[in-house]
């Protein structure tokens, strides 16, 4: 089923979304893994292979690799809720891909060190077109990354930008290999999707920004020309240092976000010290994903569409 490159009909992508999550657990570490109470007070602690509504059966891997078949009614009624909300937002996701008309594909990405899968979602309009231009690759800082691509894919479709996300990239990856997955991935992904690398971009929410704004300095021979900054910044003062190329850089926090907020000078300074553009964009809310309104008009502001 993972054979590269993939394209998925989209009655089975609910199936898909859940083999996804089966599969990730066998790679790497899975921020799916939760601890799930039990109406009797015990707990169990794994991540979702998948789920049988008709028949109130969940099956989760435990952290040794062990499938565990628990009753859905077993659960407590939190966790009972938040499998209702994990279910629902999976089929939503898979609705939108429909609604909207874009492309959907996973590609096996072997590199010469390293085998890092990626994921694109091409916007309607580029699927019709067959012509290249922007994309960004994003950086989800819990390493989920099918369903943080698919949760801006509303933005990519306003903005007509392809985005990319890629497996094993989360928080707490040692940056050596961040690094090394990156150098081997890039060209992968150059090879396999159409687009302008003039226009080539990075972001991510909150650690995932950080590896984004590491990235574009630590590879110079890759032109990066934005990042899409959400809940992010710059590090300690070492990554102040860094030789941040001439860029522009989108500040989108929400107006609690209070940790991310409090760097909001020194980042801009940092950054504006390399040349960068910097441009802020507020949301109602705290450390979080912004609204796809907000999204998009970021991304269409890092593309130069307004100042």
């Amino acid at each position: 089923m993972f054979d590269s490159p993939l394209s998925f009909s989209m009655n089975h992508f609910l199936k898909f979304l859940c083999l996804f999550f089966a599969l990730l657990g066998k790679l790497q570490a899975n921020s799916e893994i939760r601890t799930w109470k039990l109406s009797d007070g015990n707990s169990i602690t794994g991540e979702i292979v998948s789920v049988n509504e008709d028949q109130k059966l969940l099956v989760l891997r435990d952290q040794q690799g062990k499938e565990i078949s628990v009753s859905t009614s077993t659960l407590a009624n939190l966790d009972r809720a938040w499998l209702t909300e994990w279910i629902e937002m999976n089929e939503e996701l898979a609705a939108q891909v429909v609604k909207l008309g874009g492309r959907f594909q996973r590609h096996e990405g072997k590199g010469e060190k390293h085998t890092t899968g990626f994921y694109v979602y091409e916007p309607s309009a580029r699927v019709k077109s067959g012509e290249a231009g922007p994309l960004m690759m994003l950086f989800c800082p819990s390493g989920k990354p099918v369903r943080y691509l698919l949760r801006h894919i509303e933005a990519a479709e306003v903005a007509n930008i392809t985005l990319v996300s890629a497996d094993y990239f989360r928080n707490g990856l040692p940056f050596d290999e961040y690094g090394a997955r990156f150098k081997d991935v890039y060209p992968l992904i150059g090879k396999t999707v159409k687009f302008n690398q003039e226009q080539f971009f990075l972001g991510g929410t909150s650690g995932g920004a950080l590896g984004a704004f590491r990235l574009s300095a630590d590879f110079p021979e890759i032109k990066v020309a934005g990042i899409y900054s959400n809940g992010g910044w710059l590090g300690y003062s070492a990554d102040s240092k860094r030789p941040y190329p001439t860029m522009r850089v989108a500040l989108v926090n929400g107006d609690k976000d209070h940790a991310a907020n409090g760097y909001n000078d020194s980042v801009t300074k940092t950054l504006q010290e390399r040349s960068c553009t910097v441009g802020m964009f507020a949301f109602e809310g705290a450390h979080q994903i912004p609204p796809a309104s907000v999204q998009g008009k970021s991304f269409r502001w890092l593309l130069g569409e307004f100042e």
